[in-house]
């Protein structure tokens, strides 16, 4: 099933209990599917947070067989992390006076 697929689905249940325009909490791959959603129906939309921005080819696996991988390597998340952290502990090095974190030196 596709993302466009239950966003339709989705838009049925809001048929269903008869919610004009609902409020949509995006999080996760809600994130997509509120996108998506908001792309096929803008109209029927009051309200969304979209807690997240995940790359559509990343959440599907890039169309590969290997789907060993879990979502958040395919998008790099581990190595953004990783130089976010190494960045933060440069900082706190040239700062040891003030980081607890500091071995002493940058």
């Amino acid at each position: 099933m596709s993302t466009e697929d239950t966003a339709r689905d989705l838009d049925q249940l809001r048929r269903a209990v008869g919610d004009p325009k609902p409020n949509y909490p995006g999080i996760s791959y809600g994130t997509i599917l509120g996108a998506t959603y908001a792309n096929l129906f803008p109209s029927r939309v009051r309200a969304m947070t979209l807690d997240s921005n995940i790359a559509p080819e990343a959440w599907t696996n890039y169309a590969s067989d290997d789907a060993r991988l879990p979502t958040f390597l395919r998008m790099g998340s581990d190595r953004s992390a990783a130089a976010t952290l190494d960045q933060f502990l440069k900082l706190c090095g040239s700062d040891a006076a003030h980081c607890a974190f500091s071995a002493g030196s940058a």
